[in-house]
């Protein structure tokens, strides 16, 4: 039976950060530190840490029911992402093009590499605020919050072991060029591509101007080729999702394993009756995963 798990509450560089599962860790020892594994949840867009908190506190509890004592200790960090939540600014900023938001893009992106950047601060004051610890990192997130994790997996190589991007996209140009043209069919690798060649509308700039392309084509480039080999990966998708289509991470987790020579250390699950949702389906899978993940006997 999964344990009831405690939340503590702390502000750490003026982000107001939640804790589950510090009262179930074994007792410090700075001479011999237990190992610890701690995930970082980041939400999705128009959505709070309440909604990430329901999805993390279930996979807790699928992951207790599974690892029987046999994985690693499990806490989960939590807080809203940049302009959501508590930390909400211009509700606006968080519309999409179709709603009016000529910035939908910048505005987006920004949030999300804040928050991974919160995510990375918050990563390494742990340690401090609770020695006796090793700490080993781990990223889940949900929609704008599996972008999150691709992006928090290059930002801090050498301080992540693995991430768990649900319904989310390692090529977030290609996500949004795609709709920005309100393509029918889908185009990847838009990453590869130069400003010039993007065609785009009259009009068009405005919502994804060069300098912001340039911006964003870097980092999706550096997922692509320069995704760290250390860093596991288990990628959920819904095989009906019209929002964030499969087809992005179906081609980034072919490249993954043909680069890695096969092996299991990129996993794809699609929920075959999923459209851009978690399911309960995910959840089980995600807390298996992570019990034979952080599996020590």
């Amino acid at each position: 039976m999964a344990p009831i798990v405690d939340r503590t509450t702390r502000t750490i560089g003026g982000v107001k950060v939640y804790l589950y599962g510090l009262g179930q860790l074994p007792s410090p020892d700075i001479s011999s530190p237990p190992s610890v594994a701690v995930c970082y949840l980041f939400h999705g867009r128009g959505q709070t840490k309440e909604y990430i908190e329901k999805i993390g506190l279930r996979i807790l509890e699928s992951y207790f029911s599974n690892c029987s004592g046999r994985s690693l200790p499990l806490i989960m960090v939590n807080f809203d992402m940049r302009n959501h939540g508590e930390r909400l600014i211009d509700t606006e900023r968080n519309n999409d093009w179709s709603q009016g938001n000529i910035t939908h893009a910048i505005d987006m992106i920004s949030n999300i590499d804040g928050s991974v950047d919160d995510a990375c601060l918050i990563s390494n004051m742990l340690p401090g605020l609770y020695p006796g610890y090793v700490f080993r990192n781990l990223a889940l997130g949900v929609s704008m919050g599996g972008h999150a994790c691709y992006r928090m997996a290059v930002r801090i190589p050498d301080n992540i072991e693995c991430i768990i991007p649900i319904i989310g996209s390692p090529d977030v140009s290609s996500l949004l060029i795609n709709r920005l043209k309100e393509s029918r069919e889908l185009t990847l690798n838009f990453r590869r591509l130069s400003y010039e060649d993007l065609k785009l509308k009259s009009g068009d700039s405005e919502k994804w101007p060069e300098s912001f392309h340039n911006y964003v084509t870097k980092q999706d480039y550096k997922i692509s080729e320069n995704f760290p080999n250390h860093v596991k990966v288990l990628a959920l998708c819904g095989e009906l999702d019209k929002l964030v289509p499969k087809a992005y991470t179906e081609e980034w987790v072919e490249e993954m394993q043909n680069a890695r020579a096969g092996g299991d250390s990129v996993t794809l699950y699609i929920d075959k009756e999923a459209g851009h949702q978690t399911t309960d389906r995910m959840v089980e899978v995600v807390g298996q995963w992570l019990s034979d993940f952080l599996r020590v006997y």
